[in-house]
């Protein structure tokens, strides 16, 4: 018997057949371990470390402290469970955690909120755009960050926090994952930014010389926007409830920068848009670029054809089989021949020169 070929199971069939609420892992690929980081702040308090039991490092937390727990990769799924149970967190909420394809969105609970938003990163050898699920629950001065791999865009925030610089250790825990998602949203236009320089370095790679390989570039371009518009659109939408949340889950203050953030979330949309309608553009600009170096190509053999036309009947003329024809008796036949061919022929440069048809 032939041995089984392994097959590589999707997303899709991995989630296929699973009751609501089931806590299984569906990241893209498998975590090989957990990393959990504790911070505990106030106005004059601030400690951080590395903790490898996430339930006693919440059980024990001070009450009259601000804290945040980073859990990074999700090898441990037991752990996440466990951790639902303890601050009774809906079975849902753990599986969309879980889930790397979770839509960016906001949704409020009796005791606690549940967010979800992408953080976007560039490919610095590629340039290619890949996003990273990161999942908020929110629960009084409790806030608790879930990333499906090691590495964020935090550390501006978590230097914030060690150096008490601006409000933020003041603040509530509403306003650290405001600050959270401001960083991961200003992240959204260095993406951009590097996506938009692709765009033009192509376009302009286009105009020049415009290869059939291009083509798989502008194919990843338009791949990556729409990477780009899955973490954007949702999350405009996802503020938009968060705003009109009734809840304590926001103090009024913390809401005037979610507003902020707001503004730059549709800002962000924008420029996704207009980024859009330049990677679709692309293929058109390559397609017209190709037909007219095609023309070029045509216009230049049509010439040369029609240069060779007369060339070639005066050629066939004297290629016939006669014994008498003009200047053959002549010893200098051949070179005036030659000549006036000659001359013919630069003639014709000249006039389709003259003409502008090249």
């Amino acid at each position: 018997m032939p041995s089984e070929i392994p097959v590589r199971t999707s997303l899709a069939q991995r989630r296929f057949g699973l009751p609501p609420g089931s806590i299984v892992n569906l990241c893209d690929k498998e975590p090989s371990y957990t990393r959990v980081s504790l911070v505990n702040y106030a106005d004059h308090i601030y400690e951080e470390l590395q903790v490898d039991d996430i339930l006693s490092a919440i059980e024990n937390r001070n009450p009259k402290t601000v804290t945040w727990v980073n859990i990074e990769g999700f090898k441990e799924v037991s752990q996440i469970e466990k951790l639902g149970e303890m601050l009774n967190i809906d079975k849902l909420v753990l599986e969309d955690i879980l889930d790397h394809e979770t839509r960016p969105k906001f949704e409020e609970y009796e005791h606690y909120s549940f967010t979800v938003m992408k953080m976007l990163y560039t490919d610095k050898e590629t340039g290619v755009i890949f996003h990273e699920q990161v999942s908020f629950i929110l629960s009084g001065n409790l806030l608790i960050s879930f990333q499906m791999e090691y590495g964020d865009v935090f550390d501006k925030v978590r230097e914030r926090l060690r150096k008490a610089s601006g409000r933020i250790r003041s603040r509530k825990a509403d306003y650290l994952m405001y600050a959270l998602m401001d960083v991961a949203v200003d992240n959204y236009f260095v993406v951009l930014d590097a996506y938009d320089e692709q765009v033009q370095n192509l376009e302009d790679e286009i105009l020049d010389n415009p290869e059939h390989s291009v083509i798989s570039d502008i194919r990843q371009l338009r791949k990556d926007n729409i990477i780009l518009r899955k973490a954007s659109n949702p999350l405009k939408e996802a503020l938009n409830t968060m705003l009109k949340s009734e809840t304590r889950s926001f103090d009024s203050s913390t809401k005037k920068y979610l507003r902020e953030l707001q503004e730059h979330v549709i800002q962000a949309n924008e420029a996704i848009e207009m980024s859009r309608e330049l990677s679709t553009g692309l293929m058109e600009i390559y397609l017209s670029a190709l037909n007219t170096k095609m023309g070029n190509v045509n216009k230049a053999l049509t010439v040369i054809a029609t240069i060779f036309l007369p060339l070639t009947f005066i050629t066939g003329i004297y290629g016939m089989n006669f014994h008498i024809l003009p200047g053959s008796d002549n010893p200098l036949g051949f070179w005036i021949l030659m000549a006036f061919m000659m001359l013919l022929f630069i003639g014709m440069l000249v006039y389709f020169r003259f003409k502008k048809w090249f």
